[in-house]
This record gives structure tokens, C-alpha cells and sequence, in this order.
């Protein structure tokens, strides 16, 4: 609550939620990031843990991807060095960045919800998430989004990745349970 909605706001729209990625891809949802002006202090909370905000997966990995690079956004593309030449744009100062990446080292540890993400190769960083599927009259009691976003290896990342499981079924519906693994 102390850093304030602009700046959560100016953070998640630097981070490209809110906003189509620029793939030119026909049909791309561009998500919805809800205007500072219409939060309450219950907003700015539920907020900084993804409720009250629609992001793609593209999206997600596309602001991983940043944290892994030290702060810096890359334009997202669907073609094998198709950004090569691009100038990216700073999202976060790269000591933040550095911190959030150790921060989502221990999201994924011994004791983290992502700990079925970890692999014995190499370092992996990321964070699990569970929401309500959206329904007609709003927030469904029981159907649910299990996500996994991350990047490895946290020493030299080379991917960053999100794992959407929509309506998980077999009684495990948790991030860290069904799309960490």
C-alpha cells in the first residue's frame, strides 16, 4: 500500500500487461489493466497478487522475461531471433530485478509453492498462482486457473516460460501442484 497505485500501475503497464505485445498476432487479447483511479486500497492490495487485472500468458512471459534480463524489455516474437537489433526498454532498475529473480529462486525451493518446478540441471526461478476461473455472476467457487511463470537458468537465463492450466481436473488444482511440474 505504501508504494502507492501509480507507481504498481506504471510498473505492471511498463512490464507490457494491459497492452497487446506486439506480436501483430490476429486475435491477441490485450488483458486489462483497470485505470488508478478507480482503486480503493483493497484494489492496490488484491492487485499486487493478480486479482483484479487480466494478463495473457504471452504477456506473463514477456514480463519474466524482463526480470531475467536484468530489467530490460524485449519486444515478445513468435520467429527465432525475430527482436535481434531491437533496443530494449527498462522496465525496473536491474538491482530490483536482481532481487525479485532470488525471490522467485525461493518461490520455487525447498519450502516454496513451486518446488515441482525445480530441476537438478540448473537454477530455476519462477512463481506459481491459483485464481477463480471468472464466471457469468462473477468468481467461480470451483473451477480454476493453475499458472506456473518462471526462467531458467537463473545464473544466464535463456527462457522464460508460463504454464496455463485452465479447469485443472483430479482433485489437485493448485499453480504449484499441477502447472509447477
Amino acid at each position: 500500500l505504501k508504494t502507492g497505485g501509480d507507481a504498481v500501475r506504471g510498473l505492471f503497464y511498463a512490464a507490457g500487461l494491459g497492452q497487446p505485445t506486439g506480436i501483430e498476432f490476429p486475435g491477441e487479447s490485450a488483458g486489462k489493466l483497470p485505470s488508478y483511479a478507480k482503486w480503493k486500497p483493497v484494489n492496490l492490495a488484491t492487485m499486487s497478487y493478480g486479482y483484479g487485472l487480466s494478463v495473457t500468458a504471452l504477456q506473463l512471459a514477456q514480463a519474466y522475461a524482463a526480470i531475467a534480463a536484468g530489467g530490460e524489455k524485449r519486444t515478445a516474437t513468435l520467429l527465432k531471433g525475430g527482436n535481434a537489433g531491437q533496443t530494449p526498454e527498462a522496465v525496473m532498475p536491474e538491482w530490483v530485478a536482481r532481487q525479485v529473480a532470488e525471490m522467485l529462486e525461493h518461490a520455487v525451493a525447498k519450502g516454496g509453492t513451486g518446488v515441482r518446478a525445480q530441476t537438478v540441471d540448473y537454477r530455476v526461478a519462477g512463481k506459481t498462482g491459483t485464481a477463480h476461473q471468472v464466471g457469468v455472476s462473477g468468481y467461480e467457487d470451483s473451477e480454476y486457473l493453475a499458472v506456473f511463470a518462471g526462467f531458467a537458468p537463473l545464473s544466464k537465463p535463456r527462457l522464460a516460460t508460463v504454464v496455463v492450466i485452465s479447469t485443472p481436473q483430479k482433485g489437485e488444482y493448485y499453480g504449484g501442484e499441477v502447472a509447477a511440474p
